[in-house]
């Protein structure tokens, strides 16, 4: 296992990853968003992405497009 920063810093593409995924729904996060999110999990932090800008999309469905995202940057 690796927690994040130990083998390889990959926090940076999860943001990126974020970021452009939210982009597509007209939803933009700022790095300091972002950075209040660090240490999350994805599927928590897209459970408060969905409630907060009200999108019409079950969390872990969210996080499963996040996921395809980061697959293509990493």
């Amino acid at each position: 296992f690796d927690m994040d920063g130990v083998l390889v810093c990959s926090e940076k593409t999860h943001f990126q990853a974020w970021k452009e995924l939210m982009a597509s729904f007209r939803v933009q996060i700022s790095d300091s968003l972002f950075i209040s999110y660090v240490g999350f999990t994805d599927i928590s932090l897209a459970g408060h992405l969905v409630q907060m800008h009200g999108l019409q999309m079950d969390p872990e469905a969210l996080c499963n497009l996040k996921r395809e995202v980061f697959l293509e940057k990493s």
